[in-house]
């Protein structure tokens, strides 16, 4: 059986690179993601839809990861609205980010200031 889908020395240097030969990711962004059962819970749950799922306590840490990520693959980033609200204009232009979940127990709160964004999703 031939496989028509042929990746060159670069694009596999590349995914190598960031540890990573999905397309599709999980990104997390938040000071407790692997502090709280409920995040770790919740974590579990996703691995089933989405198998890489990376976590970041820092905005530094992601930012740099994000950069490393081939343009063509995808993230599905979730942060917290305290985080989204300072970060959301700068990771928005990642052209790697699909989709921006707010995890948060308020979401009325996050409604006003998400409307400008159209990768957030709720």
């Amino acid at each position: 059986m031939k496989f028509s889908s042929i990746i060159t020395a670069d694009k596999l240097s590349s995914r190598l690179k960031y540890n990573n030969l999905e397309t599709y990711s999980i990104l997390w962004l938040d000071p407790l993601v692997n502090d709280a059962k409920e995040y770790i819970d919740a974590q579990q749950r996703l691995r089933a839809a989405i198998n890489y799922i990376r976590t970041f306590k820092t905005s530094d840490h992601i930012e740099q990861y994000i950069q490393s990520v081939p343009e063509q693959d995808r993230i599905f980033l979730i942060i917290n609205n305290q985080l989204g609200q300072e970060l959301m204009s700068h990771l928005h232009q990642f052209r790697q980010i699909f989709a921006i979940y707010i995890y948060s127990s308020d979401n009325k709160r996050n409604i006003q200031w998400t409307k400008e964004f159209k990768k957030v999703n709720d």
